[in-house]
């Protein structure tokens, strides 16, 4: 499965799980940066260190 996928299909049920709105909104804002990176990429090809480093480079801008 590719992360866009899995990615949209976990807000779905992110936002339906009793958490506060505000936490699904910055959740639906910070999707698209990941998105953006590994959209095509099969999920099960994401590491750990691969997560880590995009966190860093988005806590650099």
């Amino acid at each position: 499965m590719a992360f866009e996928q899995f990615a949209q299909d976990w807000l779905k049920t992110y936002g339906r799980s009793g958490v506060k709105v505000s936490s699904v909104r910055a959740r639906e804002k910070e999707m698209p940066h990941f998105i953006k990176v590994w959209g095509p990429y099969p999920i099960s090809r994401i590491t750990k260190k691969m997560y880590e480093e995009r966190i860093l480079e988005l806590n650099e801008k």
